[in-house]
């Protein structure tokens, strides 16, 4: 094992106050549910379902989401089995809450990365397989699993260029992870090449595409979404989707251009967290007046040239 992750996993067995004081700053910030807390800590009101479990791991929503027609796959092909996915964000919670899990889906808060946490969690659900989506590595957690012997296998995962130079300066202690599983489903070709040069065994790589391709559309109030249809009428509309602070000065300067050729163009910016809405509007009034934003209950009408929905 790598001095960097012999270092992290002696952290983390003193790092139980230090998640309590971020945990409860979040709450206190209305990112955390006081219902779910217990969760984090290993907690839980609702037994092991009889039979076989299945745990999947995403980090928040988008990944979340992408999981559910493989859950509904695999709750198909195995009748007697339950699914045990977790997600980290109170975000997914609110999303998974609205899109109709199948019954034999249990979605709780994941554990925080502590030896007690994680040990309590594996306790109670004993899952007979681990799935972790993309790149949402907690090494505590996934170093308990692999100890009990749990298969694990990382789906849906993609690496970009712009993250290979990142995770290779973790060097030898992302070998160890990446080794920890038994095999690895990557989304592309150039993310097995970049998973091979982060010392992964390209026997345990298979490139089989991206699950979001396949989720569901996402819900909508069928009448809210009629209402945004009318009151932006017929016009170009483009959407800038889960983006980063630094994106959106790039994003407005885009729409500056696209505006040069269609005057009545909107753009819609989707924040990938919500407290970058300031960020989106301030990008947006350097070069466009008519600016409106959900989060004060602003809604576009047909001269609206940015829509900040960051809620």
């Amino acid at each position: 094992m790598s001095p960097l992750l012999r270092a992290y996993l002696a952290f983390s067995t003193i790092s139980g106050p230090l998640w309590k004081i971020a945990l409860h700053r979040r709450l206190k910030q209305g990112k955390e549910h006081a219902d779910r807390l217990p969760e984090k800590y290993g907690s839980y009101a609702r037994p092991r379902p009889a039979g076989p479990v299945i745990w999947f791991h995403a980090l928040s929503v988008g990944e979340s989401l992408a999981l559910v027609p493989l859950i509904e796959r695999g709750l198909a092909d195995l009748p007697d089995a339950h699914i045990v996915l977790t997600t980290s964000t109170a975000t997914s919670t609110e999303a998974l809450s609205k899109a109709a899990l199948p019954e034999r889906c249990i979605h709780i808060l994941s554990p925080i990365d502590t030896p007690g946490a994680t040990r309590r969690f594996l306790d109670h659900w004993k899952p007979d397989l681990a799935a972790f989506s993309e790149l949402d590595f907690w090494p505590r957690l996934m170093i308990e699993t692999h100890r009990r012997r749990i298969p694990m296998v990382l789906i849906n995962s993609r690496l970009p260029e712009g993250s290979l130079a990142s995770r290779k300066r973790l060097g030898p202690a992302m070998r160890d992870i990446l080794g920890l599983f038994d095999r690895m489903l990557v989304q592309d070709a150039a993310s097995f090449d970049r998973f091979q040069e982060l010392g992964a065994d390209k026997r345990k790589i298979g490139v089989v595409g991206a699950l979001k391709s396949a989720a569901r559309p996402l819900q909508a109030d069928e009448a809210q979404l009629s209402g945004l249809e009318k009151a932006v009428g017929v016009r170009p509309i483009w959407l800038a989707a889960a983006t980063w602070a630094s994106e959106h000065s790039v994003v407005v300067a885009a729409h500056r251009r696209v505006s040069d050729i269609h005057d009545n163009a909107l753009l819609i910016i989707a924040p990938r967290h919500v407290r970058d809405g300031d960020s989106a509007e301030n990008a947006a009034r350097q070069h466009f007046d008519r600016v409106a934003r959900r989060s004060r209950g602003e809604e576009p009408d047909d001269r609206t040239q940015v829509f900040v929905a960051d809620t």
